[in-house]
């Protein structure tokens, strides 16, 4: 809904919590508005705002009064939980009259029933999980050779020399891509050079990749990954045409990047609540 029937339905749920169990008068809240100096709620307005929120379950008409309204259980809920609060505002398709539509309404309703599902990151843990597949095959490698603490601790430049465990596990070199095993620019994200890398790109990718497969979908997710991983071989390979490449890094960035642009596009759409928490990050 538009700004302003949000903060008049938000205030009118505010008022009738204030005064729960007892019924609530409209009207008295018009004319408490006109008295405090302001021009007041148009009442074309304010039947328009009941009218959504007994369409909704959210008021009932008392029985016996004139005009006053109660809350239902479903309206109580909403009214006294924020959260609740700013999903309901967030998810209607309203505008009140005399403004303009609130937006795309079929936008709004994909973008409300997207935030009503939980997350399930199936093919994140799927992602994370050859990751740490592929590290434990080069941890069987550098065990073979007895070398497992110094693949785990790996430090550039160390006296053991460890680049054939890389290149068996999928690295990256500019030679590799010259003679024609281009697979090798997506192998190479799978790979991670000692286990501070690994840990710090598989907990960015845990918080990321969540959020990425739930806004946009699980092949989505899957697309922007591995498109991500492939580009950031490619700009990895342009930046060090020597040197070996490995890492999720490349990919993590371009799922941060998938996060920002959902929340852009589809910013009036959501609540305050998850605008301002995403702006604060």
């Amino acid at each position: 809904m538009t700004d302003a029937a949000r903060d008049l339905v938000v205030a009118i749920l505010r008022q009738c919590v204030r005064v729960a169990p007892s019924p609530w008068q409209a009207a008295d809240f018009a004319r408490g508005t006109r008295a405090s100096g302001s021009s007041g709620v148009p009442d074309e307005q304010m039947e328009a705002c009941l009218a959504l929120l007994r369409a909704e379950g959210v008021i009932k008409p008392a029985v016996g009064r004139n005009g006053e309204v109660l809350l239902t259980p479903d309206g109580a809920r909403i009214a006294k939980d924020p959260n609740d609060l700013d999903y309901f505002c967030a998810e209607i398709n309203f505008a009140l009259p005399g403004e303009g539509p609130s937006g795309n309404p079929l936008q709004r309703k994909v973008i409300a029933a997207t935030l009503r599902q939980p997350p399930v990151p199936r093919l994140s843990r799927l992602m994370l999980w050859a990751n740490l597949l592929v590290f434990a095959w080069g941890v069987w490698l550098a065990a073979q050779r007895n070398v497992v603490f110094e693949f785990l601790l790996y430090v550039p430049g160390q006296r053991v020399n460890l680049q054939d465990i890389f290149d068996r596990s999928g690295m990256l070199q500019r030679d590799d891509f010259v003679s024609g095993r281009w697979w090798r620019l997506l192998t190479c994200c799978y790979v991670h050079f000692g286990l501070l890398h690994l840990v710090l790109n598989m907990l960015a990718l845990r918080a990321v990749g969540r959020d990425v497969e739930w806004t946009w979908g699980g092949w989505r997710f899957l697309v922007i990954y591995l498109l991500s991983g492939l580009g950031g071989s490619c700009a990895a390979l342009l930046a060090l045409p020597v040197g070996a490449i490995a890492g999720a890094s490349g990919a993590i960035c371009g799922l941060v990047a998938a996060v920002a642009v959902w929340l852009v596009l589809n910013r009036r759409y959501l609540p305050r609540r998850m605008v301002r928490r995403a702006s604060i990050h």
